[in-house]
């Protein structure tokens, strides 16, 4: 918070859904009353996102503290940034695709549906669901389709999983079946790729963008050596497997409800991809983290020696 007596300049990002209004009280800085309750009063008021510099200003934590006292903010959404240093409220949906065969990992996937298929002995689809509810994400949807009913199973008995089968079919027609009627802003994101996304930061990101939809992107990176040429076709130049100007799809897609009403008017993903990237709707939040996407036996070793690597 800079000086003054008005504390006017403040250095905050709030994204606020639901009827009610955080408001800030008069004079209202360090040593000050920091939040009035929300106005109208409403118990079921909720926050999309919410990041707070305590380096700038650390009198927030009491007054967030308090509300969560008084039950008028749910407390399960109240936790941390995983790069530290703030606090962080959000609520969001996620629904995690896990409808393919993963024809490219058989015999692995002979018996089991892909999200299944463990990596240093724990199914992918626990550690995406781990990783989500570390970032406070839990109402999750996983929209089954190949051996749904090995997922129904593993889920059985973890109530705050909801497993729907979704059938053989494009990624849209899963999500014209599970984002049904007045469907809020939604997160998601494929069921065979981990990546230590922010989700803070994408959803901060999506929503000062103004855009109806966001893609997470990642570096893409050859797979092979690259050699810069002169015209007498000499070497002037030589990377050994550089990271190229491109990037590529991992999805952690927020999709708005003006982009799940508009979803519905086309028969394939990537007609809606293609539809929002011809309107200017398409945000991309650039991703330089940790990421694989488990497709293959390779890729498999790949994320077995990075899960491997971070452990140690």
């Amino acid at each position: 918070m800079s000086g003054g007596a008005s504390h006017e300049v403040w250095h905050t990002e709030l994204f606020v859904v639901g009827v009610a209004q955080l408001v800030r009280a008069p004079g209202c800085g360090p040593g000050g009353r920091g939040f009035e309750t929300p106005r109208p009063p409403q118990q079921n008021f909720r926050f999309s996102a919410i990041r707070f510099d305590l380096l700038e200003w650390r009198g927030v934590i009491a007054p967030l503290a308090q509300l969560v006292e008084q039950r008028t903010l749910n407390p399960q959404v109240l936790g941390s940034n995983p790069r530290g240093g703030t606090i962080v409220m959000y609520e969001m949906n996620a629904i995690i695709l896990c409808g393919g065969q993963g024809i490219r990992l058989r015999p692995l996937t002979a018996d089991i549906p892909k999200p299944l298929v463990p990596v240093r002995g724990r199914p992918i689809i626990d550690l995406i669901i781990e990783f989500l509810r570390n970032q406070n994400v839990t109402d999750i949807t996983v929209a089954g389709g190949y051996l749904v009913e090995k997922l129904e199973q593993h889920f059985l008995s973890d109530n705050q999983v909801k497993v729907i089968d979704t059938g053989d079919c494009d990624i849209i027609d899963r999500l014209k079946l599970l984002l049904v009627g007045d469907a809020n802003e939604t997160l998601v994101l494929y069921g065979d790729t981990l990546s230590d996304v922010n989700l803070v930061d994408l959803l901060s990101a999506h929503r000062k963008s103004k855009c109806e939809a966001t893609v997470t992107v990642w570096p893409l990176k050859s797979s092979f050596g690259i050699f810069d040429l002169d015209e007498t076709s000499r070497v002037t130049q030589y990377e050994e497997k550089p990271e190229l100007d491109k990037w590529i799809n991992i999805g952690y897609f927020v999709l708005s409800k003006s982009a799940i009403s508009a979803l519905r008017q086309f028969k394939t993903f990537e007609e809606f991809l293609a539809s929002l990237t011809s309107r200017r709707q398409l945000r991309a939040f650039k991703h330089r983290g940790m990421h694989i996407t488990i497709n293959s036996r390779a890729e498999l070793e790949e994320a077995e020696n990075l899960l491997a690597s971070s452990a140690d």
